[in-house]
């Protein structure tokens, strides 16, 4: 039995540039997202994270959607680490995994 892991809200403000939290993807069988924002950074690293800061230069960049309007993404797995970064307006994004069992 598939097990999911859903995230409501990825940001903790509604400000104009906005990181969201570091979420754990690395059991992850498939991830999507649903975006509502002017634009947004998808983002994903294999660093170890879990008892220290990543360092900015070990993010990878996975997509950038301008203006995505409700927009659902798939993302391949394959990485440790997730986050987004929201520029301009306020906007949304949630994330969903299915985790392997």
């Amino acid at each position: 039995m598939a097990h999911y892991a859903i995230r409501r809200d990825l940001y903790e403000a509604k400000g104009s540039d906005v990181t969201s939290e570091v979420y754990w993807v690395g059991d992850a069988r498939s991830i999507s997202m649903w975006l509502d924002a002017s634009v947004i950074t998808v983002q994903g690293t294999n660093q170890e994270g879990r008892d220290s800061a990543i360092d900015e230069d070990n993010w990878s960049l996975l997509t950038t959607l301008t203006d995505p309007d409700k927009e659902m993404l798939d993302i391949e797995p394959g990485f440790r680490w997730l986050r987004t970064l929201r520029s301009g307006s306020t906007g949304t994004a949630v994330l969903s995994l299915q985790q392997i069992p």
